[in-house]
C-alpha cells in the first residue's frame, strides 16, 4: 500500500479495505488478541469490517480532530457496543483496548 501526500485516509481505506481487514485480523492473531474461546472468528471479522466501514464514512467528512461531531456518532456507538459485549464475554480491559490499537500497524505500516 503506497501512501502519498495526495491520498486521504478515506481513499486509503476504500482502496485497501480487503488488505487492511486481512492484515488487522492477522495482527490480532499474531498478538494473541484473537480469542476463539470467547468470540467466533466470523463475529470478529464482522466487527472489524463494520469498524472499517464506519471509519471510512466518518473520516470522509474531513473531520479528524473532533470525534464528538455527528459524523462520528455511529463509530462511537459501535465502540461502546464492542466494549460492552467484550466485557460481558470475559475479555480484559487491555484486550478490549488492544482490539482497536492492533489496527494501527496495518493502517500505518502496511
Amino acid at each position: 500500500m503506497e501512501l502519498t501526500s495526495n491520498n486521504t485516509i478515506a481513499e486509503i481505506l476504500e482502496k485497501n479495505k480487503a488488505e487492511l481487514l486481512a492484515d488487522w485480523l492477522k495482527e490480532l492473531q499474531n498478538t494473541g488478541l484473537r480469542r476463539d474461546d470467547l468470540m467466533r472468528a466470523k463475529e470478529l471479522r464482522s466487527e472489524c469490517q463494520e469498524f472499517l466501514q464506519l471509519l471510512q464514512i466518518a473520516v470522509g467528512h474531513g473531520n479528524l480532530s473532533d470525534i464528538q461531531t455527528p459524523e462520528w456518532e455511529n463509530m462511537r456507538l459501535l465502540l461502546a457496543e464492542v466494549s460492552r459485549s467484550r466485557v460481558q464475554r470475559g475479555f480484559t480491559p487491555s484486550e478490549i483496548a488492544s482490539f482497536i490499537l492492533c489496527f494501527k500497524k496495518p493502517l500505518f505500516f502496511g
